[in-house]
């Protein structure tokens, strides 16, 4: 795998480093409501610009990367306002359609340890919109395959009965190639899952009684930044966008399926000639999941920092069954 991610980069003018640091330090504008740097901002902010720090060309300013994926994030301990975030990447390896695979460490540089481990899938945005030819035909024959995960398409029928959370798109949400930005995706993942568990005043509620939420591991976190791969792109004011959620309990975890499903009628015109059928021109395109993950939640206790199972009142909700 590092022998074809090698060939790969060596065919990049001018090449992208194998390894890189970049520092970024923590203000106020990256934390949430525990005083610690919300989740999101781990992977949409700090990993996605220690990308394009990487592949800059010249080491200091910034290349035009689209985070297409991210799995296997850890998040170890919080980094909190004044902490300074030490992101070394490494690319180790290259896959189909011009896609590089890099891990990450989020460090703090006094040296206390690890924040966040990640591994990411990414392109260049020269590259980022070509189905086939291109950066891919450099690299030849694909030798290390994608996970089968990362691949979006039709939502599976079992999927239907998630919660089911609607979405507005908004302006400051929309990425530069047609799709939903990954800050906006994981955003709403995070109102879904807020919602799933019954709104905000369940969030209050369980800080009142001195239980926190967290976000500990983020899996299998994929998202459409390029509608060319074959999704629809999606409009501002877009309707029929939903994300449908699934959780399952398991003592102190909390385990949440997520996937951002766009629904969109097909345009009036003619029939296509495969299919004569005239009503096919008004069909509704089948349910295309734009974006998924794996999120995991663990409830700790605010006073000890041990985790503890949810309250009862929680656990019992239609969504959530508990599970001894």
């Amino acid at each position: 795998a590092a022998l074809v991610a090698a060939c790969y980069l060596a065919h990049i003018s001018p090449p992208i480093p194998r390894s890189s640091i970049l520092s970024q330090p923590v203000f106020i504008e990256d934390t949430d409501a525990y005083s610690v740097v919300y989740h999101n901002n781990f992977i949409t902010k700090y990993v996605h610009r220690a990308l394009q720090r990487h592949c800059a060309v010249d080491g200091r300013s910034a290349a035009p990367v689209d985070l297409l994926a991210v799995d296997e994030t850890r998040f170890l301990r919080p980094a909190t306002l004044g902490d300074v975030v030490r992101i070394q990447t490494t690319v180790v390896h290259a896959a189909a359609r011009g896609i590089l695979v890099a891990d990450h460490s989020l460090a703090c540089m006094r040296g206390d340890g690890e924040f966040v481990r990640a591994r990411s899938f990414f392109r260049l945005r020269a590259a980022a919109c070509a189905d086939g030819g291109g950066d891919e035909a450099a690299l030849g024959e694909p030798r290390v395959a994608l996970p089968t995960w990362y691949d979006l398409g039709a939502a599976p029928a079992g999927h239907a009965g998630a919660f089911a959370y609607d979405l507005d798109v908004w302006q400051d949400e929309l990425g530069t190639t047609g799709g939903l930005s990954a800050g906006a995706v994981l955003r709403a993942f995070e109102r879904a899952r807020t919602a799933s568990l019954g709104g905000p005043a369940v969030l209050s509620r369980l800080h009142a009684e001195r239980i926190k939420c967290l976000v500990a591991r983020i899996d299998e976190l994929a998202f459409n930044v390029c509608p060319a791969r074959g999704l629809p792109s999606v409009r501002l004011g877009e309707r029929g966008l939903c994300v449908r959620t699934t959780a399952e309990v398991r003592k102190a975890r909390i385990t949440f399926e997520q996937r951002l499903v766009c629904s969109r009628a097909a345009p009036a015109g003619a029939a296509p000639a495969d299919q004569p059928d005239a009503e096919t021109a008004t069909r509704r395109v089948t349910d295309a999941v734009l974006a998924r993950g794996l999120v995991t939640c663990l409830c700790v206790d605010a006073e000890s920092g041990r985790m503890s199972s949810p309250p009862e009142w929680l656990a019992s909700r239609y969504l959530l069954p508990a599970q001894k």
